[in-house]
């Protein structure tokens, strides 16, 4: 054992459990019900809780491992560490670091983890609790997790993953989550799915923040999702676009962390509604956009792969109105200027088809106030979309064309009156 500046290093569980037993016959380890170990590196795969494969030098060591709480506080662990089932409640502080792999079997006691670092947390296949009264709960506490694995993780208790980060794809592939689930906080540099996901209690997730995409379309809900000011942007949101195979399909949500666009979609329609549920329209409008934004991309691999052609570039034609009219309900300014811009279009080509138009405007050059007013009260009568029709007859229209974008002209300033009056009905 070498000192390492403040903290003791050990390269064997020879020299840990001789320095422990070394600590207890000093006194320094006196706590039965706590065993506290700090500022310690530990260079070999470590088995906890302390004990078991560890072997004893003495009976009384022994019994400082069995009883009470473990608690690691600024400890570094160089190898790999397995933290199987045990009556004691573990805890690991204060900068705790794990640069190789964490395993965690079931567990009918809590494990802790605070501000700690961990490379790789592994708690596939792991049972947590027995009942939702019991102990048994996972937290982790303003941690940084680079690469996790939760596949058909069972968890009965509590799991808390207050503030913490997660770096690497975050994959809750057949997960049970049988109590409630803190998410408050946490940060996703990638994408988070939960795929075949059980999520039968409340899911909370304040202030949590999806640095790319968000995938809760496969996730079994039976219990309540509580959103608070989540962050999610549908610009760094990447979906995989291509038409999947059943296989591929299968390997991106459970293995490799992609997302497929149509789950992207369906996300945005369980947010929506979450939403819509909790009384809460202003922001389920906003996730009615981005759900409305990536169906057009679906509507444009559709086009581009010759699938239902015709009725996706009709469909996309919708949403482009959609789009520039209120932009999806959210914008009574757009609905304004579609107004303005609609019965313009269609009130100058209805001016252009009669001949009182060429008669008053082409064959003079220089400027009539009359002709002026007369044109503006032309304007103002056209913003009416049910005005009277027959003004139409002294300005002697050309086939009679004129009356066809007079009637286009009063269905799109009419849907234009309608999107704005929707848009201004977000805050109901």
């Amino acid at each position: 054992m070498e000192n390492n500046y403040k903290y003791k290093v050990y390269d064997t569980s020879e020299e840990f459990l001789k320095d422990l037993e070394d600590q207890r016959l000093a006194g320094i380890i006196s706590n039965r019900n706590v065993l506290k170990i700090k500022d310690s590196i530990f260079n070999f795969d470590l088995e906890i809780p302390l004990g078991g494969k560890l072997g004893f030098t003495s009976r009384e060591l022994k019994y400082y491992f069995d009883t009470g709480r473990q608690i690691f506080s600024n400890c570094t662990f160089n190898n790999k560490v397995k933290i199987i089932h045990s009556r004691r409640e573990l805890l690991f502080d204060k900068d705790s670091c794990f640069t190789d792999s964490v395993q965690v079997t079931s567990r009918n006691t809590n494990c802790t983890f605070k501000n700690s670092k961990i490379y790789s947390l592994n708690v596939s296949e792991s049972v947590f609790g027995k009942d939702a009264k019991g102990l048994g709960k996972l937290r982790l506490k303003k941690c940084t997790v680079k690469n996790s694995n939760f596949k058909n993780a069972t968890f009965h208790s509590l799991v808390d993953f207050y503030q913490t980060t997660f770096e690497e794809p975050v994959i809750f592939n057949k997960t049970d989550f049988l109590n409630v689930l803190v998410l408050s906080a946490a940060k996703f540099k990638s994408n988070m799915l939960f795929t075949y996901t059980l999520l039968n209690d409340k899911v909370i997730m304040r202030g949590t923040q999806f640095f790319k995409g968000f995938d809760i379309s496969l996730a079994i809900i039976k219990g309540e999702l509580a959103l608070f000011d989540i962050q999610l942007d549908n610009k760094k949101y990447i979906a995989e676009q291509r038409e999947l195979s059943e296989d591929d399909y299968e390997d991106f949500v459970a293995n490799k962390g992609k997302i497929p666009i149509s789950n992207k979609r369906e996300t945005y329609r369980v947010l929506k509604k979450e939403f819509i549920s909790n009384v809460d329209y202003i922001h389920s409008l906003k996730y009615k956009r981005f759900e409305l934004e990536t169906y057009d991309k679906i509507l444009v691999n559709n086009i581009n792969q010759n699938i239902d052609k015709w009725k996706s570039k009709f469909n996309r034609f919708i949403l482009y109105l959609n789009r520039k009219s209120n932009n999806y309900g959210t914008r009574f300014e757009n609905g304004i200027a579609f107004i303005f811009t609609v019965s313009l279009l269609f009130g100058l080509s209805t001016l252009v088809l009669t001949q009182s138009f060429w008669n008053h405007v082409c064959l003079g050059c220089s400027f009539d106030e009359a002709v002026f007013t007369k044109g503006f009260k032309f304007y103002i009568n056209f913003l009416n979309p049910v005005h009277r029709i027959d003004y139409l007859d002294s300005l002697q229209p050309f086939y009679g064309v004129a009356y066809l974008f007079d009637f286009l002209g009063r269905i799109f300033i009419g849907y234009g009156v309608y999107q704005t009056i929707q848009a201004f009905r977000k805050y109901k």
